[in-house]
Order: structure tokens, then sequence, then C-alpha cells
């Protein structure tokens, strides 16, 4: 048995009790009345207050409700008391924020390596946080218990949420974690006349392309002979004769900046040169020795051979050389020709002297008498006439031609003045 007590009397009933241990009934007070009372362990709590003086409650059921009978006004009534239902505040969850860590090479929000996230939970107004929890690209849930790293090139997609310690949760919060730490690949397509010898002739085009697959290119560079700047990638066209090296490389929108690579070609357009001059010896009966001698070059893919072919013509025609010897200098380039003309139109100067004339002309010029077009050099000194001025009574044209190693043909016409 156990003693309920009382309020502030001497006496107490109990009429009802709950599963849940309620009890209900009445007690005395010091006024002289009587008060329906309600029991929750040992605690009394007064119900006259809700239905006055000289009440008494007679039975709870397991929700609660009391039912008994008080004084109203000046009435006796039965009375139903039911626990008033409270009203919840209003959820106030915990607030998560996110701080990022890692290395930027530019303001583009991409990382060029691991990212360390750090979480930080309040609940201001509430209870306090119990736990935080995040998840990585939809993975398994985790919970927080210091800074993590996210790894590995993409677009993460991170998600962070808090719980206090009523049980309030935070809706998750999301946000995207940039990775790239690969930087842009470019090849190079080369494109032009390229001969057997390893030289393109004309113009050669290199087209650059390049590619990213996580954050994309921003722009492709290129450097041509060391000094020459294609900020945007080309195409980029090359049409001087000589060795070329363009170096080229691209840069991605994280800023990742690929190690450059190169490529070497060479180019030739520019024809042989030749420079040349000439003598000639009559050898009587209208019967010449002449002789040619010069040097020839080029700056390209070199001679194809290193002596010319010629022709020889004079105010007739085309003339036959004959006894013909040709001679190799010793320097690359350098040659002596020699060759017999029959001149049946020149008239044979005296006896006395011989007379020969050197010149040079410009490329494929022909020797005229007179002035020859395009032919610079003057006439040699004659061998005494008996005081007699000199006449020139024939020239001869030797046109020299050569080529380079990719077929540009260079020619000099050498004229002498008989």
């Amino acid at each position: 048995m156990t003693d309920l007590g009382a309020l502030d009397g001497v006496t107490s009933g109990a009429f009802g009790i709950n599963d849940s241990d309620l009890i209900v009934g009445e007690s005395s007070s010091t006024d002289g009345t009587n008060h329906a009372v309600l029991w929750q362990g040992m605690a009394i709590s007064d119900l006259g207050s809700f239905v006055g003086p000289n009440s008494f409650a007679d039975a709870v059921n397991n929700n609660g409700q009391i039912a008994g009978q008080g004084t109203f006004g000046s009435f006796t009534h039965g009375f139903l008391l039911s626990p008033a239902v409270a009203t919840p505040p209003p959820a106030n969850p915990p607030v998560t924020t996110a701080s990022l860590h890692g290395k930027h090479r530019n303001s583009s929000g991409w990382y060029t390596g691991p990212v360390t996230v750090t979480l930080t939970a309040t609940d201001t107004g509430g209870p306090g946080v119990a736990s935080t929890f995040y998840t990585i690209d939809g993975g398994a849930q985790q919970t927080y218990s210091g800074p993590f790293k996210i790894t590995g090139d993409g677009t993460h997609t991170l998600s962070f949420w808090s719980v206090d310690t009523s049980g309030s949760a935070e809706t998750p919060n999301t946000m995207s974690v940039m990775i790239d730490t690969t930087p842009p690949v470019t090849t190079d397509q080369i494109s032009g006349n390229l001969t057997n010898s390893g030289w393109y002739t004309g113009t050669v085009t290199i087209t650059l392309s390049a590619t990213d697959a996580i954050s994309g290119v921003a722009r492709t560079n290129a450097v041509l002979d060391f000094w020459r700047y294609y900020p945007n990638g080309g195409p980029i066209t090359v049409s001087t004769t000589g060795y070329h090296v363009l170096f080229f490389w691209s840069v991605d929108n994280a800023g990742n900046e690929e190690c450059p690579h190169f490529v070497v070609f060479k180019i030739d357009n520019t024809a042989p040169q030749i420079e040349a001059n000439g003598a000639a010896k009559s050898l009587g009966n209208g019967n010449w020795l002449i002789t040619v001698s010069g040097f020839a070059t080029d700056c390209g893919s070199g001679l194809a051979s290193p002596l010319p072919t010629f022709s020889v013509s004079d105010n007739s025609g085309t003339v036959t050389p004959t006894n013909v010897s040709n001679v190799r200098g010793t320097h690359p380039g350098c040659f002596v020709i020699q060759f017999n003309a029959f001149l049946p139109s020149t008239v044979p100067p005296p006896s006395t002297g011989t007379s020969s004339t050197s010149g040079t002309s410009g490329k494929g010029g022909k020797c005229q008498t007179g002035t020859g077009s395009g032919s610079s050099g003057s006439s040699g000194s004659t061998g005494t006439r008996g005081g007699s001025s000199p006449t020139g009574h024939d020239k001869v044209s030797i046109l020299l031609q050569t080529s380079d190693n990719v077929g540009n043909q260079g020619s000099k016409t050498v004229c002498i003045s008989m």
C-alpha cells in the first residue's frame, strides 16, 4: 500500500487509475471544501481551479482524459478534463557550412589538385548539434569527424547536413567541387608539297588540334622560329626558304599548361644563284678557245650537281662546243668550263694579238651586238693592232643552268665580245 497524501487537508480519496499510473480522486482543503485531484507518481495536482470547489474526479482513461463532478456556478455538473495539446515550437534545425581549400591556377573555379573540405555546424536557439553527415557523388552517408579530401578529375557533388539533439534534421546542402589536374594534349598536322629530298616547296600549313576532357581548352599557343608568336594556334602558313621550328602547347580552363612540343621542317622556294665570267682566245681560222669560270650557291636544299650545264650561241645562232672540259673547283660550287667554238661569222683578229672580252649578264640574258640585254661587264683589252682601235666583230652567249635538290632552277648568261 502506498499513501498518496492529500492537499493541505487531512483527507483524500482515490477513485480511478489508467495504464500510465495516473490516479484521480479528491482531497480536502483548509477552507473546508473538497477538490478534484490528480496524482502523477507521488505529486498531487489540484484540479479545483478547473472544476471548482466541492468536486471530485472519478475516472481517467489511457488518453489522460479525466471524468468527474464539479461545481459550475450554483449547480453541480459532471465534467470531462482533457490534457492540453502542446503546440511544439517551430523547428529550428542546425545550419552547416562548408569551406574548400585547394590549389587554384586561375579564377575559373577549377581546382588543380585534391580539395580539403571542412564542415562547420551551428544550432542557434536549438538544443545543440548532435551529428554532421556528408556524401560525395551520391555515395554512402558518412559521419563527419574532421576535414576530408575530395580527389580525382571531374566535377564532384558534395552533400552535407546536420541533426540536433532533438532529432531536427537540416535540409541537405549541395555544392560542386571541380578538379582538373591533367593538362591538354595538342597534336599537329603539317601539309604541303614534300619532295623526296625531305624539303617542302611552296607554302607549308601547320594545323594544331588540342583536346581536354575535363575543363576544356582555353587557348593554344605557337611560336615559329623562336620569335613569331601565334596566340590562337593558327593555322600557320610558312613559305620562306630555310629550316623552321615550331613550338606549340595548350592551356586548359583550369590553368593547366601543357609541356611544349616542337616540329622541325624545311622549305626551299629559292633558285640557286650563279656568278660567272668568261674569256675567249682566238686559235685562228674562226676557232676560239672559250673559258668560263665562276661559282654556284644554293641557300636551301643544295645543288643537285656541283657543275652547271651550259649552251652556246653567237649572232648566227646555236654553236656546238667541242673539246669540252668541266673542272670542279676546290671550294663547293666553284667551277671552270673550257671548250672550243668555231665561229664562222667572226673575222679573226690580226695575228699580232688576241682579243678577249668578258662580262656577266642577268638571268637568261641574251648577248646582242652593242650593249647586251641584262649584261654587266666591259670589253677586255685587245692586243696591239698597229695602233688601230679594236672592233668587236661578234658576241658569244653562254647560258649556264643549274638546279637544286627540289627542282628550283637558276641560270646565268655570260657574254663575251670578240
